[in-house]
């Protein structure tokens, strides 16, 4: 029995029954012999109907009379079931349950029997539920392929309608799966499954990298931005009789070939398979172009900062 309610009221019901026939087992064993012998010897079997029918028929007014006894009665009975009840406890084995289930369908059968004139129609609904007691499982098996295969077939004579995502619903979502993206990053970074000696040494800035994953800044520069909106510009908005067509395209050109700085590309020319590998005469070559590319780099420092300076007012009158 899976719930304690029925449980405990089945029990006390039990109980309550068992009662009475124990109290009617003292009254017959207390009783002598003489007394219901004769009684029934010449009135038989319809003298106890008759006596058990006057009973229950002035069961209500013999409860009235003495309803403080039978109060008593009944409490004293009830607190023993349950206490029984509670010192087993439920059954937890499944045979136990199986004859539970058992008993209350029978005792639903028998309900449903008496309670149709017809007796036909009371067997039919008695053989379909046994019936359906038996292929329960099977039928259910079989109505859900049924209706898997019936689906697939519908979906493939009438398939929905995918509905495109709007240009702001793709941005929104860009953005939040970016977010969501760096924020794993993040909580990667952070965690003890990664190997940092060898994240710290496959990327160019370190304290970069720190910084990110700690909150401090995002996971692009400001001018790595202005770069990425100059080359995606639309260049469509912007009419050809503005004249800022061909400054804009100068500029993102000179940006996108000028992103790396001398110096980064000063040491990728020393660490390409061209450069000569003998230490002696990579000083000498160094000590001979030092000032020629001082003068070169300070060039291009300047011109760089120029452009830098510059482009943020005509980025604002862009946008």
């Amino acid at each position: 029995v899976k719930n304690a309610i029925f449980y405990y009221t089945s029990g006390c019901t039990i109980g309550i029954l068992a009662s009475l026939l124990i109290v009617g087992f003292v009254v017959y064993r207390l009783t002598p012999r003489s007394w219901l012998g004769i009684p029934l010897m010449f009135t038989g079997w319809s003298f106890s109907f008759f006596f058990i029918y006057t009973v229950w028929k002035n069961f209500a007014s013999l409860v009235l009379l003495y309803q403080k006894f039978v109060a008593a009665y009944f409490a004293t009975v009830i607190l023993i079931s349950f206490a029984v009840c509670y010192r087993y406890g439920p059954p937890t084995d499944i045979r136990s349950h199986n004859l539970a289930q058992w008993t209350l369908q029978l005792i639903a059968l028998i309900l449903i029997y008496s309670s149709c004139q017809i007796t036909d129609i009371a067997i039919g609904v008695i053989a379909l539920l046994l019936l359906w007691s038996m292929l329960k499982n099977w039928l259910i098996n079989i109505t859900s392929k049924f209706m898997s295969i019936f689906r697939m077939v519908w979906l493939f004579l009438f398939p929905k309608c995918q509905r495109l995502l709007t240009m702001e619903e793709y941005q929104q979502q860009g953005e939040e799966e970016t977010r969501k993206a760096l924020e794993e990053l993040r909580r990667y970074c952070r965690s003890p499954e990664a190997n940092v000696w060898k994240i710290t040494s496959s990327v160019s800035d370190p304290k970069r990298l720190a910084s990110f994953v700690d909150g401090a800044c995002d996971h692009v520069r400001e001018d790595e931005s202005r770069l990425h909106d100059l080359e995606c510009t639309n260049f469509d908005d912007i009419s050809d009789d503005s004249g800022e067509d061909e400054y804009v395209v100068a500029q993102r050109s000179y940006l996108s070939n000028n992103y790396d700085s001398p110096r980064r590309r000063y040491q990728d020319c020393e660490s390409s398979s061209s450069y000569p590998q003998s230490r002696d005469r990579r000083l000498n070559l160094r000590q001979r172009k030092k000032p020629a590319e001082d003068e070169d780099f300070d060039r291009d420092e300047n011109e760089f900062r120029y452009w830098q300076t510059h482009s943020l007012p005509l980025e604002n009158s862009y946008r």
